[in-house]
């Protein structure tokens, strides 16, 4: 019995072992199946995380991408709608359609408008309407006036007469640009079309560069043609976006881009997956572009290990579990042996709480994950700085966009101050918005100045701090939203700038410059307008034109007004108005809207009283230069008339005692021939070729002994001198300057003949260009001589016409009309100036101003000339083309003694020359001669024999080409006529110097 109940309990135990043992193997094929299973789900969270997140990337990169393409629309749509603006700008309209064409850098809107689009566009132009450029902004030399109607757009333009945006190409430097064009239309017809140059560099900068895409992430820019526009190797820029890889990695599939490439140039978006041969897998998104006529995608791309990172710490984590599930089976294993069921049940127990808490983490994972990924997204696409701040001011989260500004991530800005941050400023600044919701709890807005920063210089921010409550309605913290506005603030100030710089170019126009309106009302003035009616712009508002320039209640006949409000078209007249004095040019022009109706006019007066005054002076000038080179002409025939009267007079009175009959006959056609060449002097000087000696002089010496000699034969005339007792030096013929003072002290007689004072005063003075110039003489240091009468003076008329040749006031037989002329001549050609000054009844000044010399006047004294005739005996050759002068010459040469030769022209002269050169001692030569005149023989016969002597002879004075042959080595001049004792003088001086 005991022994059954041991087997029984034996059996049992067996039984019980061999239960436990099932149980155990069970236990441990079901822990093993659950190890599996836990393996295999494991696996299975692990794909569904890496998709998960990979999704979640790619709607980020979508979300990029999309925000980028509306940004690029939104700033080609900004440039199309300001270039319309300038397309309707009237001044541009008129401009282009009358092809002006730019010479330099304007100041005007269009290059405003330009200035506040200087860091989005690179260039402005204009063109007619043949594609020729005629502004560009900024301005190139030697572009405007180029054709560029071949130029992408352009034609399209120019034929369609509607905006278009052009394909990329390559612009004049190289560069790749896109041009975008509107037409310009002038009274309703085509006249030309405006253009914004772009280059894909800017674009690049402004939307691509400025695009961060995790750390090596890139944005790039395709065209419909697959060619890349904007890429972060510039060397891919314009190459074909599947060719070029091909190119370098033929053997790589790159089927998977291709696809998505070919969705990309057909407008589509989406993302997807490819393998690039150097850098792996990569995540893309696209999207669509649409540039006015022109479809381009972007894509946003990021390589696969940047989210390889947390997959891996999301399977390591599984791996983690796995290991202590194993760990934990294992010892639940070894305590099921032990305690079988109960510790079956709290092991799977514990296994079914344990896999229900995976399930929920990874379910709240997920779900958090996904609204913060979404939520950053979104912010980080913002081109806003967005920021959330507690009521302490401290930053609790910010966007990329607010970090990149003071180039940080948004992780360091957490906790701060925003003040700290972005002010440098321990305390909010004055007129925080966010400062205000805190306080008011309602939205506050601003608009904010930003010091420089560290990415970004000065600049002005739109501003708004909305509250942000709890849910019981608690003001917990604000969201601050900022928005940079610093190029709109910068055109604003420009335009207020070009405003004040327009009135204040307005304001310098020294032309008068009247607005009115259509009823011929002012509404704008310049300054000049109202200095010239002494009073203020203020008071000339509203008032007619004509009331204030003529005084009267309607335009006058001569005004431009009435014909422009006839015709619509501008006109210009010449008027002289009483009211504020001189002579004007009225020009008036019509001011039409952009519709051709008539809004106003343009009123302009310019001052040219000064000009017809210089016109006249002008005129008088170029009569005295006529008539002055006619006198010198008939001057020089006299002279040679005379010498032949005088050298025969010479020659019979050589012969004859005084007390021959015939000799004071003789004497006195001598005295005539020397009145005559007195009068022809008159006329040389008057033709300003009368000076025949010029060297420093001493005026005041000249004054003093002139004054003396007229003063001991006019009794009646008081005369009062003043002198400069350092007076300068002045190069002067004083003969002829002698001859000068004496008409004026004659003239002055003759309007005292009652006799009165003669003020005679000297004195330094300086010029400057405003006085000489009217004058045609420079500008300096001149002496001043001033002869004043106390007679009769005279009227303005005959003032006008004092200088003029044969004006005379004196009666028949008194005067030549050739006095004050010759003086005037004079004067003129010692480059001096000669005026009057005289009111009728209160007597005249002439004022003689001669130029200063740095030379000093000698003190020598000339010797008086001998009086005595000398003779010789050498070879002469006489040169004259006047029969009479070589016959009267050669006869005075020979009565001196000398042996002559003569030629009639210069060619005879030279051959005489050339065959007789060591016989001939000197030659007399004439200057003015037909064919060959006296200056080039004399140069030619300097060629046969360098050291040859040469006496100049001529009718008119040592002026002119006179005195360049002598200083060309000439050894002397005699004037005709001369008589004989002048003549052996001369001829001796030359022969024996």
């Amino acid at each position: 019995m005991a022994l059954c109940t041991w087997r029984y309990q034996d059996r049992s135990n067996l039984m019980k072992k061999q239960r436990l043992s099932r149980k155990v193997l069970m236990a441990g094929a079901a822990g093993l199946a659950v190890i599996a299973i836990f393996v295999y789900v494991s696996y299975l969270c692990h794909r569904n995380f890496e998709e998960t997140v990979i999704s979640q990337t790619q709607q980020q990169l979508l979300t990029i991408a999309k925000a980028t393409a509306d940004r690029l629309e939104e700033f080609a749509d900004a440039l199309s709608r300001e270039l319309k603006i300038i397309a309707m700008e009237p001044a541009l309209q008129e401009e282009i359609q009358n092809r002006v064409m730019q010479t330099g850098i304007d100041v005007c809107p269009i290059k405003i408008f330009y200035e506040s689009h200087k860091g989005d566009v690179d260039a402005f132009t204009a063109l007619d309407a043949d594609g020729i450029m005629l502004h560009r902004h900024p301005f190139i030399k030697g572009r405007p006036g180029t054709d560029h109607s071949d130029k992408p757009g352009v034609a399209y333009v120019i034929r369609e007469h509607k905006p278009y945006v052009s394909e990329w190409f390559y612009n004049h430097s190289g560069e790749p640009v896109i041009s975008i064009s509107e037409p310009v239309f002038y009274k309703d017809q085509f006249a030309g079309l405006v253009r914004w140059m772009i280059s894909l560099d800017t674009l690049s900068k402004h939307f691509v560069q400025s695009t961060k895409v995790g750390r090596e992430g890139f944005v790039w820019i395709l065209d419909q043609r697959k060619t890349i526009l904007s890429h972060p190797d510039p060397k891919q820029v314009g190459q074909h976006i599947i060719a070029s890889r091909k190119e370098v990695f033929p053997d790589h599939d790159w089927s998977a881009l291709e696809d998505i490439v070919v969705k990309a140039t057909q407008g589509e978006e989406g993302v997807g997956i490819y393998d690039c041969a150097p850098c792996g897998t990569r995540l893309i998104a696209y999207a669509p572009i649409h540039m006015g006529n022109q479809l381009w995608s972007i894509g946003v791309s990021m390589n696969y290990s940047e989210i390889a990172a947390p997959i891996r710490r999301h399977a390591m984590n599984y791996l983690e579990i796995t290991s202590l599930f194993m760990l934990l089976f294992s010892a639940g294993g070894f305590a099921l042996y032990r305690i079988e069921k109960r510790r079956a049940a709290q092991l799977e127990k514990k296994n079914q709480e344990l896999r229900q808490e995976i399930t929920n983490r990874k379910r709240a994972e997920k779900a958090l994950r996904e609204s913060e990924a979404q939520k950053q997204a979104i912010l980080d696409a913002s081109v806003d700085m967005i920021m959330q701040v507690d009521r302490e001011m401290r930053i609790v989260w910010a966007n990329k966009m607010a970090a990149s500004i003071v180039n940080k991530t948004p992780e360091d800005l957490i906790g701060h101050t925003c003040h700290k941050f972005f002010q440098n400023a321990e305390a909010p600044c004055p007129g925080c918005p966010c400062k205000k919701a805190l306080e008011t709890g309602n939205t506050e807005h601003a608009t904010m100045y930003q010091p420089a920063m560290d990415t970004v210089g000065e600049s002005y921010w739109e501003d708004y701090g909305v509250p942000l409550r709890d849910e019981s309605g608690q003001i917990v913290g604000v969201i601050e939203i900022a928005r940079n506005v610093t190029e709109k603030i910068k055109a604003e100030q420009a335009l207020v700038q070009a405003k004040e710089g327009w009135e204040n170019t307005f304001d310098a126009i020294t032309d008068m410059v009247m607005l009115l309106d259509s009823e011929h009302r002012i509404f704008r003035v310049n300054k000049a307008t109202a200095e010239a009616f002494n009073t203020t712009k203020e008071s000339l508002m509203g008032k007619k034109c004509y009331e204030v320039v003529h005084r009267e209640n309607h335009p006058i006949e001569q005004c431009p007004l009435l014909l422009t409000m006839k015709t619509l078209e501008p006109h210009t007249k010449e008027i002289t108005e009483p009211n504020i004095g001189g002579t004007y040019i009225c020009s008036t022009s019509p001011i039409l809207d952009h519709e051709g109706t008539l809004s106003g006019y343009t009123h302009t007066l310019k001052d040219i009283t000064q000009s017809k005054r210089l016109e006249a002076q002008l005129l008088q000038a170029q009569k005295m230069e006529s008539i002055g080179t006619l006198a010198g002409g008939v001057a020089h025939d006299f002279n040679n008339l005379l010498m032949g009267i005088q050298g025969y007079a010479s020659l019979i009175l050589k012969d004859l005692d005084s007390t021959h009959p015939h000799y004071q006959w003789l004497r006195r056609i001598e005295n005539h021939v020397k009145s005559g060449a007195g009068l022809t002097r008159q006329l040389l000087g008057f033709a300003r070729g009368g000076k025949c000696e010029v060297k420093p002089t001493d005026i005041n010496e000249i004054v003093k002994k002139s004054s003396s000699m007229f003063g001991r034969t006019k009794k009646e005339i008081t005369i009062r001198e003043k002198y400069e007792q350092d007076v300068w030096t002045v190069e002067v013929d004083q003969g002829q300057i002698e001859q000068v003072l004496l008409n004026l002290y004659v003239n002055a007689w003759h309007a005292m003949p009652g006799g009165g004072d003669l003020y005679l005063e000297t004195s330094n003075v300086t010029l400057d260009e405003n006085y000489t110039k009217p004058y045609n003489v420079r500008h300096g240091r001149y002496v001043k001589i001033s002869i004043t009468d106390t007679g009769i003076g005279m009227d303005e008329a005959t003032r006008r016409r004092i200088f003029d040749p044969f004006f005379s006031t004196k009666e028949m037989g008194r005067g030549t009309g050739l006095g004050l002329a010759s003086a005037y001549g004079i004067i003129k050609n010692h480059g001096g100036i000669i005026n009057v000054y005289s009111k009728k009844e209160h007597g005249s000044t002439f004022n003689i101003y001669l130029p200063a010399a740095e030379t000093t006047v000698n003190s020598e004294r000339s010797m008086a000339r001998e009086e005595e005739i000398k003779r010789g005996s050498e070879t002469i050759l006489l040169v004259d083309d006047e029969q009479n002068i070589l016959d009267v010459g050669k006869e005075l040469l020979r009565e001196l003694g000398y042996k002559v030769l003569v030629a009639s022209g210069g060619e005879e002269a030279l051959d005489i020359y050339k065959a007789n050169k060591d016989r001939i001692d000197m030659v007399i030569l004439d200057m003015i001669m037909p064919g060959m005149g006296g200056g080039e023989v004399y140069d030619r016969m300097k060629e046969i024999k360098p050291e040859i002597k040469a006496l100049l002879s001529s009718g008119y004075s040592i002026n002119g080409e006179a005195s360049e042959i002598l200083e060309s080595g000439c050894d002397g001049f005699i004037q005709k006529p001369f008589d004989i004792k002048q003549l052996s003088q001369m001829v001796r001086k030359v022969l024996d110097d």
